[in-house]
């Protein structure tokens, strides 16, 4: 059964995660004195833990964008692990944007790492039911024919197709940020 309890403590967020969901911070991961910072010094957010489900290497994030708790997986070369894309209405990677989600209500927002850019898309709505998409966004540098590169974020995927667990998403802009992410103070 999945749990999430948040608590305030002097104005810090603590987060207990106890879950099986491909998209839930790791069991027992809390945010503590490490934070992931760029080859520059520039703080990305709060170190959660390691991540490894046998494919891919990562460490989770939380970042506060606004008022929300955004967290996600990145490589140190500022890499969904996962691949994860972002999904589009239109059929050319514009418009309104949608992220994955296991679940219409959490504390902390599901984000995804798109591109050389890079980008933070993260969940700002519930999840909707089956909702149809043009086309997707994923990091890649060959876009064979019908689709096209969309520089620096990767490959626009022309596809219409019906997916389910579905929210809208809005973007971050961390492109000011340096790559290679390390672990620090």
């Amino acid at each position: 059964m999945l749990r999430m309890v948040a608590r305030i403590v002097i104005g810090l967020v603590v987060l207990g995660v106890s879950s099986a969901s491909a998209t839930d911070p790791p069991a027992g991961g809390r945010p503590g004195p490490f934070v992931v910072k760029d080859a520059n010094g520039a703080v990305l957010g709060t170190y959660l833990g390691e991540t490894d489900n046998g494919q891919s290497k990562g460490a989770f994030v939380i970042r506060t964008v606004g008022t929300k708790a955004v967290w996600f997986k990145t490589t140190p070369e500022f890499e969904h692990p996962d691949g994860d894309p972002v999904f589009f209405a239109s059929a050319d990677c514009t418009g309104t944007a949608y992220v994955r989600v296991d679940r219409a209500n959490t504390f902390a927002t599901f984000g995804v790492i798109v591109g050389g850019g890079p980008r933070l898309y993260y969940q700002t709505g519930p999840e909707l039911p089956p909702t149809e998409t043009g086309s997707y966004l994923y990091k890649d540098t060959n876009c064979p024919a019908p689709n096209f590169a969309v520089p620096p974020l990767g490959c626009c995927n022309v596809n219409t197709s019906t997916y389910t667990r579905l929210a809208p998403a809005t973007m971050d802009d961390l492109s000011a940020l340096v790559p290679p992410l390390r672990v620090g103070e």
